[in-house]
């Protein structure tokens, strides 16, 4: 039963919305490493029906989306050289709908925009903690407390230690905070500590 079920799935790329495909290859030149793939309608060949792929010389993607008669359809992900997101956009029939987004600011902010509303959103800011390559490699644990002053314009004014666990800790939130409130600055966007003054940040890096 589990190979007749198999079986069913190879086949399963060959028909497509009802529609019979055939997977196109394009390769680079003097090179059998796949640069494109996609598949095309059997009774059409120009018209691409199903998943496509856009891949670079060391094999990994630099765009994945799906075509529908030969129209956009779905999400769209174009990739950066690391793997991470560049941007995300989605398609109706060929039609531009729904939230596109852009990473930028190395991945922490994503920018938006309305495509059903034609309108431009308030980007997101994700500001993530890395854990020290020095301090995961010595298990280097523990909690680090830091406390944030802020100006009238919401600036940091100054950044004190309460707590710390060394080994380039307490750098990454320094640096993490800092990072978050330029980009909301830059972005225009609210930032709910500064109202109060000042802000204790408290991160527990723990290896489990």
């Amino acid at each position: 039963m589990k190979t007749f079920v198999l079986f069913l799935l190879s086949l399963a790329p060959l028909y497509l919305l009802g529609q019979a495909v055939k997977l196109k290859k394009v390769k680079f030149k003097k090179s059998n490493l796949v640069k494109e793939q996609y598949y095309v309608l059997k009774k059409k060949k120009s018209i691409r029906h199903g998943e496509y792929l856009l891949l670079d010389a060391n094999q990994m993607v630099k765009i994945q989306g799906q075509y529908k008669n030969n129209l956009k359809d779905g999400r769209w992900i174009y990739y950066k050289p690391n793997g991470h997101y560049a941007k995300v956009e989605y398609y109706t029939n060929g039609e531009k709908t729904g939230i596109w987004q852009k990473f930028v600011e190395n991945g922490y902010a994503i920018e938006r925009y309305d495509h059903d509303n034609d309108q431009a959103l308030d980007p997101i800011i994700e500001v993530t903690i890395v854990y020290p390559p020095l301090a995961r490699e010595k298990n280097v644990s523990g909690l680090v407390e830091i406390q944030v002053f802020f100006e009238e314009d919401c600036t940091i004014r100054e950044m004190k230690s309460l707590s710390s666990v060394g080994t380039g800790c307490e750098e990454a939130v320094r640096d993490a905070v800092q990072r978050y409130v330029d980009l909301r600055h830059k972005y225009h966007l609210p930032i709910e500590e500064c109202m109060e003054k000042e802000k204790t940040y408290r991160i527990n890096f723990s290896l489990e």
